[in-house]
């Protein structure tokens, strides 16, 4: 049975840095790193720490440009995202 173990980074946003958790797997042959902010659905993956952090960036960027031009249509959930991104683009 494979494990999973956690680290506490942080990534430095333009407007603040905000603490993340990077997750492993000690499983055979699973090398990919999980980047994520916890309750926020956040995350990306890459084969690096490094890689998996700069990968959340860019697709946290994407998503704040897109819910930005969506603001007015979006759902409660989607609003609060946008709110987090708010906060660190």
């Amino acid at each position: 049975m494979a494990s999973i173990r956690y680290e506490l980074d942080s990534i430095a946003f333009p407007k603040k840095p905000l603490r993340i958790l990077l997750e492993f797997s000690d499983e055979t042959g699973d090398d990919e790193v999980i980047a994520l902010i916890p309750q926020s659905g956040f995350f990306a993956t890459g084969q690096t720490p490094e890689q998996a952090k700069g990968n959340l960036l860019r697709s946290m960027e994407e998503d704040d440009s897109r819910l930005r031009n969506q603001s007015g249509v979006l759902g409660q959930k989607l609003l609060s995202k946008l709110e987090l991104l708010e906060q660190l683009f």
